[in-house]
């Protein structure tokens, strides 16, 4: 018998009857394939603490310390199992672009990033069939656990690669993300998309970019705007770098509401991309 693959669905809300005949039917060998590719890393020895430090990343725990305390562990303890899982291309280092010595950890696979944030965390009721009810339960850990830090990366690529210096205000040497500390509001702040540039003509790095990426349902408005602001204010407070004229960039694949959208109108240094935007589309 032969089996023809499912045919992709055309919308989202046909996305989990799709899985249901396909990845996360236990009978497809796409069920287990988080398993598959550990086993074919014969350095990656005791699998269930790489599988555990996976599971943290992909619920958010981005730091070497995050990853630790969700583990209850000390941290060095993951310092190994991390270098490991890097070797073998299964988790990604980043270096905080404000701070040094502060790298974040991601998730290379998204098979892995779908595997250990949807399927893991509910494996019995997928293994039993109740698929339904499994991936309804399942739903929102996709959107912000898979379909988030994925969006997020689509906005740093786009700044990298294809924004051009007139819409960014200069010219992104580098792009990443960074963590700024608030003393004031005793807070950290997670920035998404950074961009600077480095040319050797200036005596400081620029930095150009300071962006948040949203994928959700809700349209971004003027309190995204204010928290980027915010940050920006930090951020130029220091001496390291200059960030008084970074510009600010929403990118949101549900748009913004039309009060952000007028008041960006009226501003040069606020951005917004939207999907159209970044997939070229008029």
């Amino acid at each position: 018998m032969i089996c023809s693959p499912q045919p992709a669905p055309k919308s989202l809300s046909g996305f989990g009857r799709w899985l249901a005949k396909g990845p996360l039917n236990p009978s497809s060998a796409l069920f287990r394939e988080d398993d598959y590719l550990l086993t074919g890393e014969p350095a990656l020895s005791g699998r269930a603490l790489y599988h555990a430090v996976l599971t943290a990343i992909a619920q958010g725990k981005t730091t070497q310390g995050a990853i630790a305390a969700a583990l209850g562990r000390e941290q060095r303890s993951v310092q190994y199992p991390l270098a490991a899982l890097a070797e073998a291309g299964f988790v990604l280092r980043d270096d905080d672009l404000l701070r040094q010595r502060r790298p974040t950890y991601r998730l290379a696979d998204p098979i892995l990033r779908f595997h250990h944030a949807v399927t893991r965390p509910d494996l019995a009721r997928f293994e039993d069939h109740r698929t339904d009810e499994a991936w309804a339960d399942a739903d929102e850990r996709f959107r912000s656990q898979v379909l988030g830090p994925q969006f997020e990366q689509v906005a740093r690529d786009f700044t990298a690669r294809f924004a051009t210096a007139a819409l960014l205000g200069g010219v992104a040497s580098r792009v990443g993300r960074a963590v700024v500390n608030d003393a004031g509001a005793r807070a950290t702040h997670e920035v998404d998309v950074v961009a600077i540039d480095t040319s050797a003509r200036r005596r400081q790095p620029r930095v150009v970019v300071l962006g948040e990426a949203k994928y959700s349902r809700r349209r971004c408005t003027l309190d995204d705007v204010k928290r980027l602001e915010r940050i920006r204010g930090l951020v130029a407070a220091r001496r390291d770098v200059d960030a008084t004229s970074a510009r600010l960039a929403l990118f949101s694949a549900s748009g913004f509401d039309a009060e952000l959208a007028g008041l960006a109108h009226r501003r040069d240094d606020i951005v917004l991309v939207d999907l159209d935007a970044i997939y070229g589309r008029p």
